[in-house]
C-alpha cells in the first residue's frame, strides 16, 4: 500500500514539474513542441485515388447478447481539381454495399456514380440534403 502512495506521489510531483516547466517556458516565449503546428496531411498528390472503405458493425440486443453484424464497403474515387485554377476536388462514388451477418452482398445502385465537388473553406450543403432524399426513397 506504501508502495503505490509513494508511486502515486512521485508522478504527481512529476507531472506538476513539468507542466510548471512548460508554462515557465511557455511564458517565456520558448519554443515547445506543444506549441508548434503540425501538418499530418503530407503533401497533396496530383492523381486520381482510389480508396475503400470498410465498416463492421457489431449489433447488440437490450439484454447484450450478440444479434449479428452490418458490414458496409465504400469504393470512392476522388479527383483532385487545380488549385491554382481554384477547382475543387471531386468525389465519386463506385460503388457502395451492404452486408447483414452472413447474408448476401447489397448493392445500393442509386449511390454508383453520385458525386460531389469538394473545396477546403466551401461545401455545399444543398447536395447531401438532395442525397438524403435519395436515401430516404431507397
Amino acid at each position: 500500500m506504501k508502495t503505490k502512495y509513494l508511486a502515486m506521489l512521485v508522478c504527481t510531483v512529476l507531472l506538476a514539474l513539468i507542466s510548471l516547466g512548460a508554462a515557465g517556458a511557455a511564458a517565456e516565449g520558448g519554443n515547445l513542441i506543444l506549441t508548434q503546428e503540425y501538418d499530418l496531411v503530407g503533401e497533396r498528390s496530383l492523381e486520381t485515388q482510389y480508396y475503400l472503405m470498410e465498416r463492421d458493425i457489431r449489433l447488440i440486443a437490450d439484454d447484450g447478447t450478440p444479434k449479428g453484424m452490418e458490414k458496409y464497403r465504400l469504393r470512392l474515387m476522388i479527383e483532385p481539381g487545380d488549385r491554382s485554377l481554384g477547382e475543387a476536388d471531386r468525389y465519386t462514388c463506385r460503388g457502395f454495399t451492404m452486408q447483414k451477418s452472413d447474408g448476401p452482398e447489397v448493392t445500393i445502385p442509386a449511390l454508383e456514380g453520385w458525386s460531389f465537388d469538394f473545396e477546403r473553406d466551401s461545401l455545399d450543403e444543398a447536395v447531401f440534403r438532395t442525397s438524403n432524399t435519395l436515401l430516404q426513397s431507397l
